[in-house]
């Protein structure tokens, strides 16, 4: 559905730059606060976990499922 509304030249292009990430161990860092956004990742399989640290420790901000992106 995300993309749905876009052309078919659109689509047709990001295919030749989609990269399949993973899978991951638990608690592997995709990308970390501060650094430069370089990319967009659509969760396919699974969960993301979006989080600060803290002086005091993590403060989980949300849960990110099938479908959901960030980046």
């Amino acid at each position: 559905p995300m993309f749905a509304d876009l052309p078919q030249a659109f689509i047709d292009h990001l295919r030749t730059r989609v990269e399949l990430v993973g899978p991951l161990e638990p608690g592997e860092a995709i990308c970390k606060e501060g650094e430069p956004a370089d990319a967009l990742y659509l969760i396919r399989l699974g969960f993301v976990k979006i989080a600060q640290q803290h002086p005091g420790g993590e403060l989980v901000v949300a849960y990110l499922g099938r479908g959901q992106y960030f980046g």
